[in-house]
């Protein structure tokens, strides 16, 4: 998914985009290829931990949705570049049960990116009860 110095980048909201996907999806392995690997993320849900840091803390968030949510899905409302290294992005956490979908939150988070990496995530408070 990466690419060397020099290569063209996909547009950031791009990026954004697949990141929400992966973490959704629970692969490890295209989140760490998406983030930095200093990344740091403070989710608004704080699932299990305020802040999240470095590829460690990002798998470990994966683990805490899943934890805090069960049968989850992230689902894209709105992604908007901001800048071309700046991207918010509006997303709700629905929740799979046997009954039905459940709205469990509401998130609006900025993401900033380096060199078509994202490097950090700010979930904003205050977004997070549906």
């Amino acid at each position: 998914m990466g690419g060397s110095r020099g290569e063209w980048r996909r547009p950031a909201v791009e990026v954004v985009g697949e990141l929400i996907t992966a973490v959704s999806d629970g692969r490890i392995e295209d989140l760490l290829a998406l983030t930095d690997p200093e990344v740091v993320c403070r989710p608004a849900t704080r699932p299990g931990l305020t802040v999240y840091e470095g590829h460690d803390g990002m798998a470990r968030l994966v683990g805490d949705l899943s934890l805090a949510y069960g049968r989850h899905r992230i689902e894209v409302d709105d992604i908007t570049a901001d800048t071309a290294s700046q991207v918010t992005a509006r997303t709700r956490v629905m929740q799979e049960t046997d009954r039905g979908d459940v709205l469990v939150a509401r998130i609006t988070s900025v993401y900033t990116l380096r060199e078509g990496l994202v490097t950090f995530i700010d979930g904003e408070p205050g977004t997070s009860l549906g």
